[in-house]
């Protein structure tokens, strides 16, 4: 064994104020009681029971804030399902409105890039044009085969339409 003597030092511990104090029960401070035990005295009683009620009151205070949130929160939940249900129609509206402007704006340029007597000019050229290579397609066929044949038999053997080449089927003759 060393015959040394060796001092003790406190050193101090790191992030610490009270690092090199002695070691203090924290039950050494409490004062000794009677032997009979504590002594209630009403004033003492009283003023537990003071501050017993303030706490109630307090606590009954903090209950009816709490009440009154909870009311304004649940009026605020029912007041956002119908403000969503009135959005949801709303944008129901939007997209009914935006599609019923496009359609609109289509009509426009159309009638804008076509105007009604150009159409039906060109309709009227056109019908024109068909209605005279009726008449010839009738006459090779007449010739052809040598018997005579109804406009009317020749636009359903065609597939056409009759009242799209203006032919008045009484007189088998165009308007």
């Amino acid at each position: 064994m060393s015959d040394k003597h060796t001092s003790v030092t406190r050193t101090p511990l790191k992030s610490s104020n009270r690092a090199n104090r002695p070691f203090r029960s924290p039950f050494s401070n409490i004062p000794k009681l009677d032997k009979t035990g504590p002594k209630a005295s009403p004033s003492s009683c009283s003023l537990i029971s003071g501050k017993r009620s303030a706490l109630q009151k307090n606590i009954k205070v903090k209950r009816r804030c709490v009440e009154n949130i909870s009311e304004k929160v649940q009026k605020e939940n029912a007041s956002t399902v119908v403000v969503w249900n009135d959005l949801v129609a709303l944008q129901d509206r939007i997209q009914k409105k935006e599609e019923e402007i496009n359609s609109l704006k289509s009509k426009f340029t159309h009638s804008r890039k076509y105007k009604l007597d150009d159409l039906k000019s060109a309709i009227n050229t056109w019908q024109q044009g068909c209605q005279e290579a009726l008449e010839e397609l009738r006459k090779n066929v007449q010739e052809r085969n040598g018997r005579t044949i109804n406009m009317v038999e020749l636009l359903t053997a065609l597939g056409i339409p009759v009242d799209m080449v203006g032919l008045n089927v009484e007189d088998d003759t165009f308007a």
